[in-house]
């Protein structure tokens, strides 16, 4: 493609096509670009005829993206993000200022070895202001949305077009109990926790646990007595004072409580939770790129 023909397809075309491709109503997308709806329309027509295809099929009731609208919003989504990259850092540069990053981490992950590989990647930039916020997994979209975390590590459980996840981490779900609680060994089934007073994850701040213990004990057929409901890492303040056991992630199990210890579950390889990190698809921040791929290497 000439440059001449590049040029036809300006910002402005492709910034009113992601919106409306996102919103999939002409008025609301008017709206949010500060415009009306007939050259709104106009646009997208203009476009539609430079890649000679429809991108829209619209009724009377619904617009919907055509197959090669869905591939064009994924193209023009990785153009928008690389100019808001290069924006962003050219305006680091000419104002001299630091770079900064906002890092999100969920409760049960401030126990894992992530944090160590936040220490190596922040020791090797010495240019970079970083700073670490705590969120729940339910918060942490909003968190993103608001640029108040720039990257998160946090559970699988954000269904959000707008946010990226990618899979780093997986562990076991461990017993945790008193140390002076003898009633089980180094491993313990579910089985055999069924009569014993458990403590489960409230669902409304940690619905991604709670449902993994729900899955496992509907797949095993076990009932297990829940006695209380709480979070991270509240959770384990519960089971100090002896209210009952907790199933957690193997990195909080092993965490140095004075006066807690672990059981290994004989269903660890069922029993485990994951770990991912989140971004915004269009990203604004510069290096979060070099550190999300940083992460991965190490």
């Amino acid at each position: 493609m000439s440059l001449n023909e590049i040029i036809k397809f300006d910002t402005k075309l492709l910034v009113t096509f992601y919106v409306t491709a996102q919103e999939l109503h002409f008025g609301r997308a008017a709206e949010r670009l500060n415009m009306t709806t007939p050259p709104l329309s106009r646009q997208i027509r203009r476009l539609e005829a430079l890649v000679g295809e429809p991108l829209f099929i619209r009724s009377t009731r619904s617009v919907e993206l055509t197959p090669l609208g869905v591939y064009m919003l994924g193209e023009v989504h990785e153009v928008l993000r690389s100019m808001d990259h290069m924006i962003s850092s050219v305006l680091n540069v000419v104002h001299d200022q630091p770079l900064t990053l906002a890092v999100g981490l969920t409760p049960g992950i401030v126990h894992t070895p992530l944090i160590e590989k936040i220490y190596q990647y922040h020791s090797t930039r010495s240019n970079i202001q970083l700073t670490i916020k705590e969120f729940n997994t339910v918060d942490m979209p909003n968190a993103l949305r608001s640029e108040e975390v720039h990257v998160a590590f946090l559970r699988p459980n954000v269904f959000d077009p707008d946010i990226k996840l990618i899979k780093i981490a997986r562990e076991p779900m461990c017993l945790i109990r008193r140390l002076d609680d003898l009633t089980f060994g180094n491993t313990v089934s579910l089985a055999e926790l069924s009569n014993y007073p458990l403590i489960n994850y409230h669902p409304t701040t940690s619905p991604y646990l709670r449902s993994i213990i729900n899955t496992l004990c509907e797949r095993l057929d076990v009932n297990l007595h829940f006695v209380q409901e709480s979070q991270l890492p509240t959770m384990i303040t519960f089971v100090e004072a002896g209210i009952g056991r907790a199933l957690v992630p193997q990195a909080v199990a092993q965490s140095r409580y004075q006066f807690l210890t672990y059981s290994v579950l004989e269903e660890a390889n069922i029993a485990y939770v994951e770990t991912v990190i989140g971004m915004l698809r269009l990203n604004t921040n510069p290096i979060v790129d070099d550190f999300v791929q940083t992460i991965l290497r190490m």
